[in-house]
């Protein structure tokens, strides 16, 4: 006795689900290529090279700019906004 047509669309599900799925896995490697390659290069240049600190460059630039906007700031008269 052959398949039943149960049976065949029990195969054409199966069929088109591993298709899509593969298909989805395809496009999350091709997705992530970049990001990991961005990666790897990071923990290249970061092991070979010497790369400044950016955390410690962000806090001079915020004292700095701090530094300048409280010395070129205008005196507020309380007077004025009465």
């Amino acid at each position: 006795m052959g398949p039943t047509w149960h049976n065949k669309m029990l195969s054409c599900v199966v069929l088109c689900l591993c298709v899509v799925s593969c298909g989805l896995i395809m496009g999350i490697i091709k997705s992530s290529f970049s990001f990991v390659m961005g990666a790897a290069l990071g923990v290249y240049v970061a092991q070979n090279y010497q790369v400044p600190d950016v955390k410690r460059l962000a806090a001079t630039a915020f004292s700095m700019a701090n530094h300048i906007e409280h010395t070129f700031r205008k005196n507020s008269n309380k007077k004025d906004d009465d």
